[in-house]
């Protein structure tokens, strides 16, 4: 057990940002089709602070979710 846990360990340090956003984005459409719990993909978030990343990284991402400023309203 404990070489699992350290091979886990050796992923996420290996893990680049977009591989958060990955993550995250994979956790929140599992909970939206009912395979994961509520909550999931908050708990993904925080899992990626705890390693120093932040959501979204991408820009593409960055620009859906949170606007860019651009937007004529």
């Amino acid at each position: 057990m404990g070489s699992l846990l350290a091979q886990l360990n050796r992923l996420e340090k290996a893990m680049t940002p977009k591989d958060g956003d990955m993550q995250v984005i994979s956790a929140l459409m599992d909970e939206l089709a009912g395979n994961a719990p509520s909550g999931a993909y908050e708990k993904a978030i925080e899992r990626l602070s705890l390693r120093g990343h932040s959501f979204p990284q991408s820009s593409e991402l960055r620009a859906l979710l949170v606007g860019d400023g651009s937007e004529k309203t």
